[in-house]
């Protein structure tokens, strides 16, 4: 009978270690059980622990602590019975779980984000340090060996003339080009207070003209030129006024005015016979408008060791050139007579090899005009005589163009008198040499020469 009711009091206290063991697993987990319940524990316990001492059972080893520090309260669960107590604690540790994984998964995720961020911002900052040395070493490059600027530019001035440089010579991009040179010309004017007339100035504007050119807006090149030649003039800089006073004939001849390109190297070819002391003693120092060209050059100029130079004889050059090109015959033959001899004069004292191809390319010239003038045996001399010399010397960039134009003029004496093999034998070769000279113009006419011949011999062919 007493076993039967320390069984009975056993039996009441097992929903009480139940709740022992849902803490022992679950120690995070806090559930609030109603204070009835709580009480109803209390009673029963203290009973079984009555009815074991009365019945001198051996003293538990366990001690059951009081409800109170086996039940807290938790703001999710509220149980109205013990025997919810097992359902719930299953559903908790399912809770649980699933508030583990997602956890879990959120870390996982952020710490992947994190990676990826990273490695995306050490990406991003190589790649900006790796420019940064590249654009700086190419700038640098460009000041020590390519294009030196002026170091009385700013830093910012010199970057945009640099910038305009690369778009010149490098990538061919004529507009971004003119921007970088505007702005360095409004930084010079505006920001550093520099003249109109300093010769930092004078070469921006200089390299403004040189890409209309480039881009055949010879009207905007014709005008700033014109502007360039008055301020130098004004602050009687004669070398440098000469110099874009030939530069404005050649703009000139390209836009079929003839007449102004005339008086331009007249002009110049006038000043070149002065010495520099007597530029003061000259009156007119600004191109008159009025001015006539057909300027009478004495014969005495070629003989003359004093006045020769290198512009003057580019200047006489291009004066010749341009009757040539009038079909002006009488006045070209005289001053390329007078280039040779004024070629064969100096090249006593200078660089042998670049004479020596002027020469070749004056012979050629000499060569068009006496075949204009119907001399078509002395013309043809006077090409294979050119030609002999600028073969010698060729790997000169000059030889190989003059090369290639007396090859392409031959051809088309050839192909005028039908001896068509020729013709195609010349034109290639005339072909070869513009490509050794790397001269684009002449490679694209000499190869439409060629088609043209080719197309014609085809023709002829199927008509036959």
């Amino acid at each position: 009978m007493n076993l039967q009711r320390v069984l009975l009091h056993f039996s009441n206290l097992k929903p009480l270690l139940n709740v022992g063991y849902f803490f022992a697993y679950n120690p995070n987990v806090k559930v609030k059980i109603h204070a009835q319940l709580s009480n109803t524990l209390q009673i029963k316990t203290r009973q079984s622990f009555k009815l074991l001492t009365s019945i001198n059972l051996p003293q538990p080893r366990i001690s059951i602590l009081k409800p109170r520090m086996l039940v807290i309260s938790h703001q999710k669960f509220s149980f109205h019975s013990i025997s919810q107590v097992k359902s719930y604690s299953s559903l908790a540790i399912k809770e649980k779980k699933k508030e583990t994984t997602f956890i879990y998964m959120a870390k996982q995720a952020r710490s992947q984000i994190f990676k990826i961020v990273k490695f995306t911002l050490t990406v991003m900052l190589i790649m900006i340090f790796i420019f940064y040395i590249a654009y700086r070493g190419f700038h640098l490059y460009i000041e020590y060996f390519l294009h030196p600027t002026s170091k009385k530019l700013s830093s910012e001035a010199r970057n945009c003339l640099r910038g305009a440089y690369f778009r010149e010579e490098m990538v061919a991009d004529s507009e971004i080009a003119e921007i970088y040179l505007r702005r360095a010309l409004e930084i010079a004017i505006n920001k550093q207070n520099l003249n109109l007339d300093d010769p930092v100035v004078i070469d921006i504007w200089l390299r403004i003209a040189y890409n209309y050119v480039w881009t055949k807006k010879f009207e905007d090149a014709s005008l700033v030129y014109r502007s360039v030649l008055e301020l130098l003039l004004q602050s009687k800089n004669f070398k440098k006024a000469i110099e874009v006073s030939k530069k404005l004939a050649e703009v000139y001849i390209n836009m079929k005015e003839f007449d102004n390109a005339e008086k331009c190297l007249c002009w110049s070819i006038e000043m070149l016979q002065l010495d520099e002391q007597e530029y003061d003693n000259k009156k007119n120092w600004i191109i008159d408008d009025n001015q006539s060209g057909n300027l009478e050059i004495p014969t005495s100029i070629f003989e003359n060791s004093k006045i020769i130079s290198e512009e003057l004889i580019k200047c006489v050059d291009l004066l010749a050139g341009l009757y040539a090109q009038q079909k002006k015959f009488e006045l070209a033959l005289p001053l390329y007579l007078g280039i040779l001899k004024m070629l064969q004069n100096q090249q006593k004292n200078q660089d042998q090899n670049r004479l020596k191809c002027w020469e070749a390319i004056t012979m050629g010239h000499l060569g068009e005009v006496l075949y204009g003038v119907g001399k078509h045996d002395e013309a043809m001399g006077w090409m294979q005589q050119g030609l002999t010399i600028s073969k010698n010397n060729s790997g000169n960039r000059d030889c190989d163009e003059c090369s290639g134009v007396i090859f392409n003029n031959l051809g088309l004496i050839y192909e005028k008198n039908e001896n068509f093999e020729v013709a195609k034998s010349l034109y290639n070769q005339a072909i070869l040499y513009a490509s050794k000279a790397q001269d684009f113009v002449g490679l694209d006419q000499f190869s439409l020469n060629l088609d043209r011949l080719i197309s014609n011999e085809q023709q002829t062919t199927d008509f036959d």
